[in-house]
């Protein structure tokens, strides 16, 4: 609806595409604001700890949705902007009214409880075989 009542401030320089995915992920960052779904200060920052990529090839698009759903909301709404959507820790802690360090942290963290599932999601899977 907001893209269609401030189409008159669309700018032809860019791509209509990229101005529309602007507009929805600032008003889906305001929602989870305006409902307290996101802490905006955060100190802690977590080591950075990669999983074996071998893992990985094994998971369907399903099971990694699934995975990522089940993060903490600001570790979920930070992962897919900066995964996903592409956006840089800068971008995202302006939109989100945090620091970039905050920003960092919670990918961090975000990718190691993801890793941490999927190891044991497959050391479960290994038992059973």
């Amino acid at each position: 609806m907001i893209i269609l009542t401030k189409i008159h401030t669309y700018q032809p320089f860019g791509s209509f595409e990229g101005w529309m995915r602007q507009i929805t992920v600032r008003c889906a960052l305001a929602w989870l604001k305006k409902n307290k779904l996101v802490r905006t200060k955060e100190q802690e920052v977590i080591k950075e700890d990669f999983a074996q990529p071998l893992i990985y090839d094994h998971l369907n698009e399903e099971e990694l949705i699934k995975l990522i759903q089940s993060l903490p909301e600001i570790q979920k709404v930070i992962f897919s902007l900066n995964v996903i959507e592409g956006y840089s820790h800068k971008e995202i802690a302006t939109m989100l009214d945090i620091k970039e360090a905050t920003s960092r942290s919670h990918l961090l963290r975000a990718r190691k409880c993801l890793q941490e599932k999927i190891t044991l999601d497959k050391a479960i899977i290994r038992k059973a075989i």
